[in-house]
């Protein structure tokens, strides 16, 4: 499984990159009901922000509660691919 690591960028202008760990992972199955695979289908701003906060939370980053989270952020990046906008399109392929 690849190691999935997410960038958070703060309305300050702090920017935290993090490893979604396996706690993380769990965290979020057992909050949602699924696994990243299934959410990935149907991918909502809420799930990604819910794995990004978890694995700040968990690595001691974010002593806030998930709603103050969402508040104070600007961006979420996943894997170095910014994925906060889920209706734009890469390039066209070859």
């Amino acid at each position: 499984m690849a190691v999935l690591r997410v960038q958070v960028t703060y309305e300050d202008g702090k920017d935290i990159e993090v490893k979604v760990t396996p706690a993380a992972q769990v965290a979020f199955e057992r909050e949602y009901g699924m696994g990243l695979p299934k959410a990935s289908e149907d991918m909502r701003n809420e799930y990604l922000f819910y794995l990004a906060w978890k694995a700040l939370q968990l690595s001691g980053h974010e002593p806030h509660g998930f709603d103050d989270f969402v508040a104070s952020i600007d961006d979420v990046m996943v894997n170095g691919s910014d994925v906060s906008d889920p209706t734009e399109s890469g390039p066209a392929p070859d």
